[in-house]
């Protein structure tokens, strides 16, 4: 089974808030969705942050 994560799991993955994940988000720090659902993103369940904090 595919895993995926949405920006809240990331941002509780990560230690940060959603705002942060919204600002990587725009400033391309983080990688393309690998699927959308609704207006939300998703990610492959893997790591996906290399921002240095």
């Amino acid at each position: 089974m595919i895993e995926y994560l949405s920006r809240a799991k990331v941002a509780e993955r990560e230690g940060l808030s959603i705002n942060t994940i919204d600002g990587y988000v725009r400033r391309g720090y983080m990688p393309d969705p690998d699927a959308r659902i609704g207006r939300d993103y998703e990610l492959l369940g893997q790591p996906v942050l290399v921002v240095d904090r």
